[in-house]
């Protein structure tokens, strides 16, 4: 016999069907969920962990490694970090270091030179380049 009920059997009877040893032994699942569901999620869950200190120090690392991937600043800025390491002292020291970075300094003006200089001849148009050529020849001819 099939009962007149619009509703479910559940929504009638609303005592708690579990007793309160069973609910605590569950597994909570909603945070392993919540961290495979959405990875910025996850990402925030985890931050919440952290202290302030922390979350900026990587904030700040993270706009480091942007910074860097844009190409801004010179590269020898970049990898020059001071660490500690045996130093020679006197004059000697003071020539070695200056022909070092004079050779170093200049490798990175011709590269930046070098790197302008294909940017321009890049985005030139055609028909450009071929009138300057035809100039070149013209004056070489006279």
């Amino acid at each position: 016999m099939v009962a007149d009920r619009s509703t479910s059997y559940s929504k009638s009877h609303s005592e708690q069907w579990l007793a309160n040893d069973a609910v605590i032994g569950l597994p909570r699942v909603q945070r392993e969920f919540d961290n495979n569901r959405d990875p910025l999620l996850k990402a925030q869950l985890r931050d919440i962990q952290k202290t302030e200190s922390q979350r900026r120090r990587e904030q700040s690392k993270q706009t480091d490694k942007a910074q860097s991937k844009q190409g801004r600043g010179s590269k020898m800025v970049q990898e020059d970090q001071p660490y500690p390491a045996p130093h020679p002292t006197g004059p000697i020291a003071n020539v070695v270091d200056q022909q070092t970075f004079n050779a170093r300094w200049l490798a990175e003006q011709k590269t930046a030179v070098m790197a302008q200089a294909v940017k321009h001849q890049n985005s030139k148009k055609p028909g450009q380049e071929m009138a300057r050529v035809a100039a070149v020849q013209h004056h070489q001819r006279q």
